[in-house]
């Protein structure tokens, strides 16, 4: 507000830049567990084929989530390690639940009775194992391949940022130190001139000379 009687002045500050959390990005990551879960089951119990090999979307999503919650624009380093452990974890977890589920439902469709933690359905995953070893192998297979492409560009994806950033930093180092050697050097304080040299005293000091007329003048207020 003015003190001069003016109209009220609001100014409107930009609002600060919120810090980095590795916290909260840890806690975002850990999502990816459950909905790899969820995803895999909910496609196995409709009959998807080779449902399982979806809980490669927990590797998916984790880099995502991680960079999301921590509010930084690339993943690296600790970061970038523990959000892969995170997506290898929903991977393991994401697989076993879809196949469970896809056995759990052949199992309920064929009239068996017992629960899912019963011991006729794990004799039935026990049968299954060993009968259709390649339902198994090809759904793992997709998973394990899908992971690793998701890290690797992940990783590039990082190692670029780290290289982009760098180069920004270090152009603005050589912008500030061409600023430095192009900055003309401080010149000395000016001093004042005597001004023009007569017999080797400035003329403002030089004794007046005294002509003819000057010398034959009365002079006033002798005593």
């Amino acid at each position: 507000m003015t003190t001069d009687g003016g109209p009220a002045v609001t100014e409107v500050l930009d609002p600060a830049p919120r810090p980095h959390s590795f916290g909260r990005g840890v806690a975002f990551a850990l999502l990816a567990i459950p909905l790899a879960v969820m995803v895999t089951t909910v496609l196995a119990s409709l009959g998807f084929g080779f449902a399982s090999a979806f809980a490669a979307v927990g590797m998916l999503v984790v880099f995502g989530l991680f960079t999301f919650g921590s509010r930084r624009k690339a993943i690296s380093g600790a970061g970038f390690a523990l959000s892969a452990q995170i997506g290898t974890i929903a991977v393991i977890l994401g697989f076993i639940s879809g196949y469970l589920a896809d056995v759990y439902r052949s199992f309920i469709s064929v009239g068996d009775k017992g629960g899912l933690f019963g011991s006729v359905f794990a004799r039935r995953v026990e049968l299954q194992l060993s009968n259709s070893l390649l339902e198994v192998l090809i759904p793992a297979l997709l998973a394990i391949a899908f992971s690793v492409i998701l890290i690797v560009s992940a990783a590039r994806s990082a190692a670029a940022a780290r290289r982009a950033a760098t180069d920004v930093h270090s152009a603005d180092a050589s912008d500030a130190h061409a600023s430095d050697l192009g900055s003309p050097p401080a010149s000395a304080a000016p001093h004042s001139s005597p001004g023009i040299l007569l017999n080797g005293e400035p003329l403002a000091t030089q004794p007046e000379k005294k002509n003819l007329w000057n010398r034959s003048a009365p002079q006033k207020d002798q005593p």
